[in-house]
C-alpha cells in the first residue's frame, strides 16, 4: 500500500501545479483582511449627542455652531468621576417658545431632560459615515442589528496548501500565506484613509470576493481529503493532473494509494502535551493566540 506522501514524491513535492494554487490562495488571504478587521474603520463609535431638529433650524436661523446647538441640546453627565455632555438624553424644551438667538440669555440647566427622540448628530473626523450610527438608529425604533456568525476560511486554505506541497515546504507555505494576510492588513488602513463612507468600503472589501467564486474550477480539492473520504478514483485523477502539470512520471505505485491516516488511532487532548515538543508546541501557540 502506498501513502500519499511516497506519490507526492513521484508527482513533485513544489512544482508548477503546486505553485500556480499557492498564487491563487495568497491573492484569497490578502483581502480577507478586511472581512476580518475592517470593523475597526466601519465601526468606531463617534463622538455623538441626541439630534433635536428644533435646535437644527435655530442653528442655521441663528448662525450657531455645533458646539453651541450641542450644548444647548443636551445637559452635562456625571461620567468617571467628571462632567460630560450626555449622548443618551436631552433637554425638553419647546424651542417654539423660546425664540432667542442670544446663546447667553438661554439658561437650561434647570430645564428637565429625556432620552433621545430625533437619533444622533456626530462627530465624524473625517469620516462621512460609520456602521454604527446605522445600529443606534435601529435601536431608536426597538430594531436589533442582524447578529452574523462569521467563519473563517483562511485556516482552510493554509490546510489545503500544506496537504498538496512536500514536508520540507509546509512550513514555508504556510507562514508565507499568512504574511499575505498581514499584507491586507497593512492597505486596509490605507484604503479607509482614501474611502471615507463605510458603505464603500464595504463594497471594495466585498466585491474580489466574486472573483474568487471562480476558484470552483481551477482549485481541486485535496487528494488527501478525498482519501479520508474513500473516494480513491478523483484523488488519484487529481494526483495524475497534478504529475502531468509538473512533468513528471507517476509509477504503479499509484494504483495502491491509500489514506495515510487510515490506521491512525483516534486522537486526544492528551496528545498536545504527551511528548515535550508538543508541549512547547501547545505553550507556544496558546501564549500566541
Amino acid at each position: 500500500m502506498t501513502t500519499f506522501d511516497e506519490i507526492l514524491e513521484e508527482a513533485g513535492k513544489f512544482g508548477p501545479y503546486q505553485r500556480r494554487i499557492f498564487a491563487m490562495m495568497c491573492m484569497l488571504s490578502m483581502p480577507f483582511s478586511g472581512v476580518y478587521v475592517g470593523i475597526v474603520f466601519q465601526g468606531f463609535t463617534p463622538d455623538h449627542w441626541c439630534r433635536d431638529s428644533a435646535v437644527a433650524e435655530m442653528r442655521q436661523a441663528c448662525g450657531w455652531s455645533m458646539a453651541d446647538s450641542r450644548r444647548l441640546a443636551v445637559p452635562l453627565v456625571s461620567s468617571s468621576g467628571a462632567l460630560q455632555q450626555s449622548s443618551c438624553e436631552q433637554y425638553e424644551v419647546d424651542w417654539n417658545t423660546t425664540l432667542s438667538c442670544d446663546i447667553q440669555e438661554l439658561n437650561l440647566s434647570k430645564t428637565t431632560t429625556t432620552a433621545c427622540k430625533d437619533g444622533w448628530e456626530y462627530d465624524y473626523e473625517g469620516r462621512q459615515s460609520f456602521v454604527t450610527e446605522v445600529w443606534q438608529e435601529t435601536e431608536l425604533h426597538d430594531v436589533q442589528p442582524d447578529e452574523r456568525d462569521h467563519r473563517n476560511p483562511d485556516g482552510r486554505g493554509s490546510k489545503l496548501l500544506t496537504e498538496i506541497v512536500g514536508v520540507e515546504y509546509r512550513r514555508t507555505v504556510g507562514v508565507i500565506y499568512q504574511m499575505f494576510f498581514s499584507i491586507g492588513i497593512l492597505l486596509l488602513p490605507l484604503l479607509a484613509y482614501f474611502i471615507a463612507d463605510w458603505r464603500w468600503l464595504q463594497v471594495v472589501i466585498t466585491v474580489p470576493y466574486f472573483l474568487f467564486l471562480s476558484y470552483y474550477w481551477f482549485i481541486p480539492e485535496s487528494p488527501r481529503w478525498l482519501l479520508s473520504q474513500k473516494k480513491k478514483s478523483k484523488a488519484v485523477e487529481i494526483t495524475e493532473a497534478m504529475a502531468k502539470r509538473n512533468k513528471m512520471t507517476l509509477s504503479k505505485n499509484i494504483e495502491t494509494l491509500r489514506d495515510d491516516n487510515a490506521e491512525t488511532c483516534t486522537a486526544s487532548f492528551m496528545d498536545l502535551i504527551r511528548t515535550p515538543k508538543m508541549r512547547k508546541h501547545t505553550f507556544i501557540l496558546s501564549y500566541n493566540w
